[in-house]
């Protein structure tokens, strides 16, 4: 009997033990992190933080500045705004106008991308409680499912709250492409009555001025102006990067293009630019626009 008694003993001692051991997930001696399964998750897009950026863009016009960079600028410009819809950032807005014979008064389309909240990272799930902690496998049994339950409705939460945001920026990007569509199909106009660059740097000084932002200028031009009536000492262009894009020479004389990007670069500083960099086309093709 002694011996049937010793049997029977070992016997339940390995069928608890086995029982330990299933609820513990193959009886590892590390704490585990309790998963809930996700059929095909949701997955947070990684974008470094972007303040709020505010871009004024005038596109010279023949004349002077032939069709085909007016509209290879207006298309980088609208590719750069489009892939500027991200999570994480704090808005974009863009004016887009003319240089004619008077640019003060050519504005022709704005975009306004709204800010975006980052995507939250994957939550910290809760360890799997330890099973030697447990007198009873049913207790331990019970515990584990708890920390299941919690670890699945943090894990549900999450994925909600992702599938919301991505579902706003679809939206947003959709509303976004169609006004970078009309950029990229904005009609060329020919004016040849004269070229007001100076009324761009006046418009962009209004756009600026007091607007907490990352401020650009884009300037697709060859940098030709024949009238002073927008020249005025009240532009301020403080703190403002200015991008010169398909930068051509009408003169296409190597000593006077040079002398004329020099004076334009030092009447840009001395209304307050940051810094100022000019692209020729061919660099403008290769060089992805910042801003």
């Amino acid at each position: 009997m002694n011996s049937l008694y010793r049997k029977r003993g070992v016997i339940s001692a390995l069928l608890t033990s086995l029982l330990f051991l299933t609820l513990s997930g193959c009886g590892s001696i590390f704490p585990q992190v309790a998963r809930a399964t996700i059929a095909r998750p949701e997955q947070p897009i990684l974008s470094p933080f972007q303040p709020f950026r505010l871009v004024q863009v005038c596109l010279d016009t023949p004349p002077l500045f032939s069709a085909k960079y007016f509209r290879e600028a207006a298309s980088a410009i609208a590719n750069k705004v489009d892939a500027s819809v991200m999570p994480n950032q704090g808005g974009l807005a863009v004016f887009v106008s003319l240089i004619e014979h008077d640019s003060l008064q050519t504005n022709v389309l704005s975009i306004t991308v709204p800010a975006l909240a980052a995507d939250l990272q994957e939550p910290t799930l809760q360890v799997l409680p330890n099973p030697a902690s447990y007198q009873s496998p049913y207790d331990y049994a019970d515990a584990v499912d708890k920390v299941k339950k919690a670890n699945g409705q943090l894990l549900n939460t999450w994925q909600a709250q992702l599938k919301s945001n991505h579902q706003q920026l679809t939206t947003i990007r959709a509303a976004v492409k169609q006004e970078t569509t009309k950029l990229r199909s904005l009609p060329v106009p020919f004016d040849n009555t004269g070229a007001d660059v100076y009324g761009c740097l006046d418009l962009a000084s209004q756009h600026f001025h007091s607007i907490k932002a990352v401020k650009t200028l884009v300037i697709a031009s060859p940098l030709v102006n024949n009238t002073n009536s927008q020249e005025t000492s009240t532009i301020s262009l403080a703190g403002v990067s200015v991008k010169v894009i398909f930068h051509t020479c009408p003169q296409e004389v190597a000593s006077v293009c040079l002398a004329n990007d020099a004076r334009w670069k030092q009447s840009l500083l001395s209304f307050g630019v940051k810094d100022v960099s000019i692209f020729d086309p061919l660099q403008s093709e290769t060089w992805h626009i910042t801003f």
